[in-house]
């Protein structure tokens, strides 16, 4: 289920990134907005997205603040960043439009998942990391 299920999620990410590249939104990378309490916002995200997200890895560092992947100003995983962080901005001009590329590919998200078989889970980045850290440490028991 994996393999097929990040190789279609890899597509779409391309789609969209050609889509957000057709509008006048730019981004400082400041990392301002991974602080999430600062910002006042939280992530949200599927677990299709996290398994994509965290496929080389989950981050232990991090707290309730700021994003796990950030490192310094700079997000570590920004090629696998996840929906919401490829449609935001800072600049709240383009939040009709990018709340829309959102929604269409939100809904391309689960139905990739659910075609690979991978039961719907929409949670918060700190939920859905911690799904993933539980996840690692049952598979390292089971392989002991």
């Amino acid at each position: 289920m994996a393999e097929p299920l990040l190789n279609a999620l890899r597509d779409l990410y391309t789609r969209l990134d050609a889509d957000l590249a057709r509008l006048p939104v730019t981004c400082n990378v400041c990392g301002r907005c991974c602080h999430f309490a600062d910002f006042d916002h939280v992530l949200y995200l599927s677990n299709a997205e996290t398994m994509y997200l965290c496929h080389d890895g989950v981050p232990q560092a991090g707290g309730a603040n700021a994003c796990p992947f950030l490192d310094g100003p700079r997000c570590a995983a920004h090629e696998r960043r996840a929906l919401g962080c490829r449609t935001f901005s800072c600049d709240r001009r383009h939040r009709d439009a990018l709340q829309s590329l959102y929604e269409i590919y939100h809904r391309e998200i689960k139905r990739l998942a659910g075609g690979a078989g991978m039961p719907w889970n929409y949670a918060s980045l700190a939920v859905q990391i911690e799904a993933a850290r539980a996840d690692v440490r049952i598979k390292s028991r089971s392989n002991a």
